[in-house]
């Protein structure tokens, strides 16, 4: 039987991931409340949130949120943990 908590201690279940997004978010600069998270202002040391926020996203059933991330190209520019063929980052 998996668990819903992993090794870390952090709740898997979509109540989890979603308490994790809004807190992650709330490390943004002040944004609309209406508008999507300006995901792609993420320091660079949060390499966790740039590689697991779409699938935190998708497990916490923010679907409509989802693509709004993934394909905003502010995000895959600023993202350090995406590499595009034949682009060199800096």
């Amino acid at each position: 039987m998996r668990s819903s908590t992993s090794a870390r201690g952090f709740d898997r279940r979509p109540s989890g991931c979603g308490r994790l997004i809004d807190a992650a978010a709330d490390l943004l600069p002040t944004h609309d409340e209406h508008a999507s998270a300006p995901w792609w202002l993420l320091t660079a040391d949060a390499g966790y949130l740039w590689r697991y926020t779409p699938h935190h996203l998708h497990q916490a059933s923010r679907l409509d949120e989802l693509p709004n991330l993934t394909c905003d190209l502010r995000w895959v520019e600023a993202n350090p943990t995406i590499r595009i063929a034949g682009h060199r980052r800096g």
